[in-house]
């Protein structure tokens, strides 16, 4: 299966920084697959996502190639650049207040990209169509977006993302800001979609559980680098790193014992300090001497070649309490 996106060895560094805010990056999604991104504030998720449309800070340099249908995003022309982000990759962002005009009805705002190439009326009858598929009706078009819901407008925002019949979505943290129903309309609608449309589905998101509930494989991110990345199934189950295993201690669980929820002492690396060693080795509970000195390599699993894991002691990890 050909992949709809390939990130491979990505860097990009920020002004005023002292280390890469992402450090080498590999990343791949396949059409009909989605793959989850996990990992704290500030961890790089969504700069990894906006890297595939180039949407980078000012100032910003990268290196390294991302990939979206065998093209180079970081070598494009500005002509390729905007056939990219009208056409081949979408992105939904976390909140759509913020990402639609005010003063602006919802017809104007899904129509403005393909009026150039189409004409009105067959853009008017595309946002029709594509409301529909997302449980809204033409109506909406006449519409303002404040007398919308917050859950009708990421629906019109999944519906702007396919527009263009793009073969990838990027999915920003599309359900941060709704309601727990809400949340899991989206997160069905945006699988019933992926499944008719046949795109690639890259979803950002801070809740291990959903990323578990929907993905194909998940990528776990920790100070701009993949920590662990395998099927969801493997890595909720058997997690290899200490980072992955501590995120899911501190997932909140019916059946976990009563008691205090675990957390994860220290915090994440500051991008003003250079890095030496591993960047999780200040929080971790199996770091040696080596731990600070070498950064580790993302090596396969034994047994496993899909799941791989930067970590010196990745076969001491367990889930459970550390051994006294």
């Amino acid at each position: 299966m050909s992949n709809t996106l390939d990130i491979r060895r990505l860097y990009l560094q920020l002004p005023g920084t002292a280390r890469p805010v992402l450090a080498g990056i590999d990343l791949t999604v396949a059409a009909r697959e989605t793959v989850a991104l996990v990992g704290e504030s500030g961890s790089g998720k969504t700069l990894t996502s906006r890297s595939v449309l180039r949407l980078l800070p000012k100032g910003a340099v990268a290196r390294g190639s991302v990939l979206v249908g065998g093209e180079d995003v970081l070598t494009m022309a500005p002509p390729q650049l905007r056939r990219l982000r009208t056409r081949t990759a979408a992105m939904i962002f976390q909140d759509p207040r913020a990402a639609i005009n005010p003063l602006r009805r919802i017809g104007d705002f899904l129509t403005e990209s393909l009026r150039p190439s189409a004409g009105g009326d067959a853009a008017d009858r595309r946002a029709a169509a594509m409301l529909e598929a997302v449980g809204l009706t033409a109506g909406a078009l006449r519409q303002y977006p404040g007398q919308l819901s917050g859950g009708m407008l990421q629906r019109v925002m999944i519906a702007a993302a396919l527009m263009g019949d793009p073969g990838l979505i990027l999915a920003d943290e599309p359900t941060t800001a709704l309601d727990v129903t809400t949340q899991a309309e989206v997160v069905a609608l945006l699988g019933d979609l992926q499944q008719r449309f046949g795109t690639g589905l890259l979803f950002v998101t801070h809740d291990l559980g959903l990323a578990a509930a929907i993905s194909d494989r998940v990528y776990v991110m920790y100070a701009g680098r993949i920590a662990e990345t395998g099927s969801a199934e493997t890595l909720f189950n058997h997690p290899r790193h200490p980072y992955t295993a501590a995120l899911l201690q501190s997932t909140p669980r019916l059946d976990a014992p009563r008691g205090r929820l675990a957390a994860i002492d220290g915090q994440p690396p500051s991008l003003r300090e250079a890095l030496t060693g591993c960047p999780f080795a200040p929080r971790c509970r199996y770091a040696t001497a080596i731990c600070t000195e070498e950064m580790p390599e993302q090596l396969p699993v034994a047994g496993d070649p899909g799941h791989r894991t930067a970590c010196h002691h990745s076969d001491q990890v367990t889930v459970g309490a550390p051994d006294e």
